[in-house]
C-alpha cells in the first residue's frame, strides 16, 4: 500500500502517583490512564526519495527533526533496517502543553502505521520498548483503554473499561512537563492518589469510589505555572453539579466527568466562551484506528 489514516487518540490521567525517582532521573509513577475520544489525524504516503519528510497544520509545535513524530519513523526505519521514504501530514486536534499525550499519541500513530505499512515484522512488545525511548507516555498510547500504569509508565494492568462522560477544558497557557518536574519537591508531595482503591473502584464499576479516589501529585507544583487552573475546577464544582474535576497529566487541562448531560453542556457552553480548546468527549478503548487511504 502506498498511504495510510490514521487517528491518534489522545489521554488522561484518572490518577497520578509519585513513587520515587531514578538515578537517571525519571519519576517512577504510578498513574491510571484513560483514552478518550479526542484525536489528531495522520497521513502516512510512501515517497521516492528516501527521506522523511514532516508537515501539519498548526504552527504551535514544530514539524522538522525535533518533532516526536519524525524521530518515531527515524528510530522504527533503523530498527527494520529500512531506506524507504515517508510523508508524514499531521492534523494537530489534541491540545498542545496540556498533558493529554499529544505528542506520544502521534508518535504512537506514526510506529503503528509503519509497522502496518511494512507487514508488521514488529511485535507489539518490541513497538512499546521504542516509543518508551521517545517518551514515557508513548507505550500506553500503543496500548489504549483504560489501565494501571507503573514504572515510568510502561508497566501495564488492564482495568475494566470505563463509560465517561467528560468535558475538557484547556486554558491559553501550556505547561511544560520537564518544567513540572523540576520543579518537584518529592519530599512535600501533596495529593498522592490510592491507586489501589481507586483500581478497585474501577473494576467494581463503583463510581462514587471513583470520585473518591482519583488524585494528582503533580497539581500544586502545576497550579505555580498556571494558576487558572483552579478557578476551572472550582467553577465545574460550584456552577455544573460536575461529581469529579481535576488537571491531567502536568497540565494544564482540567476536565470533568459529568452524570448529567444537561449539566454537561451547559459548562461546554460557558466555557467555550472564555477559551479556544473546550471539548465535549468520551472514554474509548482502541487509542489508534488505521485505515488504508482511497
Amino acid at each position: 500500500m502506498n498511504s495510510i489514516n490514521i487517528t491518534a487518540r489522545a489521554k488522561i490521567n484518572l490518577s497520578l502517583e509519585v513513587k520515587g525517582k531514578r538515578s537517571d532521573g525519571y519519576h517512577l509513577l504510578s498513574m491510571v490512564m484513560q483514552t478518550v475520544d479526542i484525536s489528531d489525524r495522520i497521513k502516512i504516503s510512501e515517497n521516492r526519495t528516501g527521506r522523511i519528510n514532516i508537515a501539519g497544520n498548526t504552527d504551535r509545535i514544530p514539524f522538522d527533526a525535533r518533532n516526536i513524530g519524525f524521530r518515531a519513523a527515524v528510530r522504527f526505519l533503523r530498527e527494520i533496517r529500512s531506506g524507504r521514504g515517508y510523508d508524514i501530514f499531521i492534523e494537530k486536534n489534541i491540545p498542545s502543553g496540556a498533558g493529554m499525550g499529544g505528542g506520544s499519541a502521534d508518535a504512537a500513530a506514526v510506529l503503528s502505521g509503519l509497522n502496518y505499512m511494512n507487514q508488521e515484522p514488529l511485535s507489539m512488545n518490541r513497538l512499546m520498548e521504542l516509543g518508551l525511548e521517545l517518551g514515557a507516555d508513548v507505550p500506553f498510547c500503543l496500548a489504549g483503554g483504560t489501565r494501571l500504569a507503573e514504572g515510568i509508565g510502561e508497566k501495564f494492568t488492564q482495568l475494566r473499561d470505563l463509560d465517561l462522560n467528560l468535558l475538557i477544558v484547556k486554558p491559553d497557557w501550556g505547561i511544560s512537563t520537564s518544567q513540572v518536574f523540576r520543579r518537584l519537591n518529592l519530599d512535600s508531595i501533596s495529593g498522592n492518589p490510592d491507586n489501589e482503591k481507586l483500581v478497585k473502584a474501577i473494576n467494581e464499576n463503583d463510581r462514587q469510589g471513583i470520585y473518591a479516589n482519583t488524585g494528582n501529585a503533580l497539581y500544586e507544583t502545576s497550579l505555580a505555572f498556571v494558576p487558572e487552573m483552579k478557578n476551572i475546577i472550582s467553577k465545574l464544582y460550584s456552577d455544573f453539579r460536575c461529581p469529579k474535576a481535576m488537571m491531567t497529566g502536568s497540565g494544564s487541562t482540567v476536565f470533568g466527568i459529568f452524570e448529567d448531560a444537561e449539566d454537561l453542556k451547559k459548562a461546554h457552553a460557558y466555557f467555550s466562551e472564555i477559551y479556544r480548546d473546550v471539548y465535549i468527549t468520551r472514554t474509548v478503548r482502541e487509542s489508534i484506528l488505521i485505515d488504508e487511504a482511497k
